[in-house]
């Protein structure tokens, strides 16, 4: 029996420095029975002559040209294009190991389940993709399976399910009732998944990092929007994430909490030098002070965000100028944030 048809899905906007190489990974996965599917979000560069000249060269390759609306447009485009039984996204400047593909598609079978996961590294933004990838390939062999609740858990202290998009292969069915809200700024990928996640009864995560992610400071997940766009990626947390935990789900309070103090801090810490971030800061600051006494006394929370928690109850100003400091040290010697996500 023919092994069933998977997309995969690649949003774009200014990528040619990267896209060959993306398209290269793609084209040379293990699993054969795919479709790449290709969305131009308005790109200014080259990275449209790239996709059509690739398109030429391998016909499982559909490029679709739009005008810029963002990512989570352009992802929802390219799903509604999708012919796969399964589907599954890879960002433009991002690279993944030959064996991505048929690796979750066989957790997914064996396992029964709707969504399947691997493990991403985080590269560096000057750091090369490595030649030699049996360092990746050394993955724990390690499976686990989740109910929607023991997911919620796991995502919201970042455990191995992490908030991105990819990494993930997701039964076709799942985006009749879930799409990309298109009117988030940040944060729409955590919305996306922990939405993902409420509507599906079996998750199987593998512990094997097959996924490299390129930490590009000039894409678009990395450029600052205005403030106005963070508020209404704010509020988006708050309605689709804090509320409905908060309303549903009291076994996960805890975990709730510890991350919206995090989250809120990473906000906080964007704006607090700016006069116009002044009313947008002090309800960044009534979230972080109304979360902290429970993040703090929270066991399954990771030390150093108990300890930011702690900072937080008592001064949520000195603690976001510590972090800066802190941030902009570390930023001047170079350090890079590298880990298996």
């Amino acid at each position: 029996m023919e092994s069933p048809l998977i997309s995969i899905i690649v949003p774009i906007y200014n990528a040619d420095k990267y896209i060959s190489r993306c398209i290269e990974c793609l084209t040379m996965q293990t699993y054969q029975n795919i479709e790449i599917i290709l969305v131009n979000d308005g790109s200014s560069d080259n990275s449209g002559k790239i996709c059509h000249e690739s398109s030429v060269r391998d016909n499982r390759i559909l490029v679709i040209e739009q005008e810029n609306r963002g990512a989570s447009a352009a992802r929802n485009v390219g799903v509604r294009s999708a012919k796969g039984d399964y589907i599954c996204f890879v960002d433009a400047d991002d690279f993944v190991y030959p064996t991505y593909v048929e690796y979750l598609y066989y957790l997914i079978q064996k396992y029964d389940a709707e969504v399947s996961i691997c493990l991403a590294y985080k590269l560096g933004e000057n750091e090369k993709v490595p030649k030699d990838f049996s360092k990746f390939e050394r993955g724990n062999n390690e499976i686990e399976q989740f109910d929607s609740i023991s997911a919620l858990n796991n995502l919201l202290y970042r455990r191995g399910i992490s908030s991105y998009p990819c990494l993930k292969l997701y039964k076709r069915n799942i985006f009749n009732r879930i799409s990309f809200r298109k009117n988030i700024a940040f944060g729409e990928d955590t919305i996306f998944v922990f939405e993902v996640i409420q509507n599906v009864e079996k998750i199987v995560l593998g512990r094997k990092v097959l996924y490299l992610y390129y930490q590009n400071s000039s894409s678009i997940n990395h450029i600052y929007p205005d403030i106005l766009k963070y508020k209404l990626s704010w509020d988006g947390y708050i309605t689709y994430i804090y509320n409905i935990v908060m309303e549903k789900y009291p076994e996960l309070i805890n975990a709730i909490c510890s991350k919206t103090v995090i989250y809120a801090l990473d906000f906080y810490i964007r704006f607090y030098r700016l006069p116009e971030g002044k009313e947008f800061t002090s309800e960044l600051s009534k979230y972080i002070k109304s979360c902290a006494p429970i993040a703090i006394k929270d066991s399954c929370s990771k030390r150093s965000n108990r300890v930011l928690a702690f900072l937080c109850n008592i001064s949520v100003p000195i603690t976001a100028r510590l972090c800066y400091v802190i941030m902009m040290i570390r930023k001047a010697m170079g350090v890079e944030a590298r880990k298996a996500l």
